[in-house]
């Protein structure tokens, strides 16, 4: 088997040796698969660098993730992508870049492989279980690192990738669970929360919340058969990748709820988005074996299946967050999408009406954004909803969407 380690600016492996005192050591020959990268950060800056990487062409299975982050590093993501080789070589190139000046560099993402937080970290799934990666596959490395010191700041991320025995049998994967909501006010405190629908029975063996440097409290519960079970709790940001022990069993029809609490002490509303300075994040991201034996499909993995999406915390139904929407997309100067006022206005709305709401929201976008007057699935707002023939089009290609919406009750 190959022992593939990938350093500095090459995505292959015959192009690159091991530098010295490099920290974390790759796996030895046939054991896994390393992956490195290195940059730098000017004095006072914010940057997230991405590389490209093709892993070998055999099968890889990964029963466990060894990652170490140089100081500086705000959290470390490996993304695995629809490219192939041939694109890396003649398109996206090899080099590590900006990708925070250069969105397009994250080009391809299809589903997350590993996420880790500052420092070091060993994390495995159960004996019998593994992550899966086709021969070949492109995968990309994200770092976010800030820069806070007047000198440059020499960044490094390494990530090793240990091959499974050939005993395990189960599929295994990574939940990445994100609030796309937030909203602090200047001066002020907030909460947001999430819930997620989990399908099928899992075992959850080892993650990290994440927050940024105004969160506060994260809390993260199961729920069955409505009631709440404390997963685990961090105070602060930059909380350490740790395994579970025990691990977390979840019955198909769990779901995982997660909250976020800030401190905003400055004089700017903070709003959910990537920059660790200027923004916030809630998320919940987590290592899981299935116990049907496949993985999970990639929507259920991103929080995206029925019945999973932001619990607001107001008293705004679904017509009140529509109208809130409206109102403000009304008096904006440019399209917000998910910025300040669309935040906001579904945190306004109450705890039973946000998902349906969402629900209701994206089938629209998908089905009737001509006659709702939508710009695609890119836009929350729909100026023309109260249109006969944008109603017309949600009654028929929406109903159930509907009904989930004139079901949910504000009343406390």
């Amino acid at each position: 088997m190959l022992l593939f380690v990938v350093l500095g600016c090459s995505g292959r492996a015959e192009d690159q040796a091991p530098p010295a005192g490099s920290g974390l050591l790759p796996p030895p020959e046939g054991e896994g698969v390393q992956l490195a990268m290195r940059s730098t950060v000017e004095p006072g800056q914010e940057r997230a660098f991405c590389q490209y990487f093709v892993l070998p062409e055999e099968e890889l299975d990964i029963a466990r993730f060894e990652h170490a982050l140089s100081p500086g590093s705000h959290h470390t993501l490996l993304w695995e992508t629809s490219l192939t080789a041939a694109d890396v070589d003649s398109r996206v190139g090899q080099d590590p870049e900006d990708c925070g000046a250069r969105p397009e560099r994250r080009e391809g993402i299809t589903s997350i492989v590993y996420g880790g937080q500052p420092g070091a970290a060993s994390v495995s799934y159960p004996e019998d279980a593994a992550l899966r990666m086709k021969p070949g596959t492109v995968m990309l490395l994200d770092h976010h690192v800030i820069n806070t010191t007047d000198k440059n700041l020499e960044a490094e991320v390494r990530l090793n990738l240990w091959r499974a025995e050939p005993t395990a049998t189960r599929r295994a994967g990574i939940l990445h669970f994100y609030d796309w909501a937030i909203h602090v006010p200047p001066r002020a405190t907030s909460k947001t929360e999430f819930r997620c629908f989990v399908p099928e029975a899992l075992t959850i063996v080892f993650g990290h919340s994440h927050m940024h440097d105004r969160g506060t409290l994260y809390r993260a519960h199961r729920v069955s058969d409505g009631v709440r079970t404390p997963m685990f709790e961090t105070r602060g940001p930059d909380s350490a990748t740790q395994q579970f022990a025990p691990p977390f069993e979840l019955e198909a029809g769990d779901a995982v709820e997660f909250e976020c609490h800030y401190e905003n002490p400055t004089e700017e509303a903070i709003v959910q988005g990537l920059s660790a300075r200027e923004n916030e994040m809630c998320s919940f991201t987590a290592g899981y074996a299935t116990t049907a034996g496949e993985r999970l499909p990639l929507l259920d993995e991103w929080c995206l299946s029925a019945g999973s999406g932001l619990v607001g915390g107001g008293e705004l139904g679904c017509a009140g967050i529509d109208a809130c929407l409206v109102a403000e997309a009304d008096a904006a100067t440019e399209p917000d999408v998910l910025g300040t006022s669309t935040q906001r206005c579904f945190l306004e709305g109450c705890p039973d009406a946000t998902i349906p709401f969402t629900e209701l929201v994206l089938c629209r976008a998908r089905h009737c954004a001509l006659w709702c007057d939508l710009e695609g699935l890119e836009s929350f707002t729909a100026r023309g909803h109260a249109d006969p023939a944008c109603q017309s089009c949600v009654e028929t290609q929406c109903a159930a969407a509907r009904a989930g919406c004139d079901a949910a009750s504000c009343q406390p």
